[in-house]
């Protein structure tokens, strides 16, 4: 096997895999809405959203969120889902544990009428499964992710996840997508903060890492 891999063009090399996981968010549970009318979250008022919607709500710019996929049928995400994709061997881009579809809603819940709004309200949502139904996943499946988001004309990739020990590859794939176009987003990770605490892919070059912070704009623990 190694000496046919040697032979093939198509090997540029051989590294060990790892483990990548889903980060939580922090304000998960603060100052979220009843579902029984259409509300802005608190972060999405933070980060000023709203008064950029004159301008734009991300109308036609193509979002992948490589994550546990997305739920399709959630009422609140179905007019903005535009396709789905998984490279989680034996499951496909249904999610399964909650926290794509969560991210998913903060990036681009329509406004509907029903549960919560999105930062950019009217951009089309791409469940890139990259995390099983336990939220963990290979470094390899992620690579997979990026290199589909490339094929497929993506326009910005969120990354809500990280660890340590990442192959040398992602951050080839990372620039490799960053090359092509995509704006690359990930979570800084839980270690912080402090000096030398975010994982990856989040400390790439080419990657924005994104902390939480608490109700107050403050870096929380």
């Amino acid at each position: 096997e190694i000496a046919t891999l040697r032979r093939n063009p198509n090997v540029a090399m051989i590294e060990d895999d790892g483990l990548v996981y889903a980060l939580p968010e922090t304000l998960l549970l603060e100052g979220q809405p009843t579902p029984a009318a259409e509300t802005v979250p608190i972060g999405i008022s933070q980060v000023k959203a709203p008064p950029a919607w004159g301008c734009s709500r991300g109308k036609g710019i193509k979002v992948a969120v490589l994550d546990t996929g997305i739920d399709w049928t959630h009422p609140d995400l179905a007019a903005n889902v535009k396709g789905a994709v998984s490279f989680v061997p034996g499951q496909t881009a249904m999610d399964g544990h909650g926290h794509g579809t969560h991210c998913a809603g903060t990036i681009g819940a329509p406004l509907n009428g029903i549960g919560v709004v999105g930062v950019a309200p009217e951009a089309w949502l791409y469940a890139v499964k990259v995390l099983s139904n336990s939220g963990s996943g290979n470094w390899s499946w992620l690579i997979s992710g990026l290199s589909w988001c490339v094929q497929n004309g993506i326009n910005i990739a969120s990354m809500s996840l990280g660890g340590g020990g990442a192959p040398a590859a992602l951050e080839q794939m990372c620039n490799a997508a960053f090359g092509r176009g995509v704006l690359l987003v990930a979570a800084a990770g839980n270690a912080g903060p402090g000096m030398n605490t975010v994982g990856q892919p989040g400390k790439y070059k080419n990657v924005i890492a994104v902390s939480a912070i608490d109700n107050a704009n403050v870096i929380a623990n």
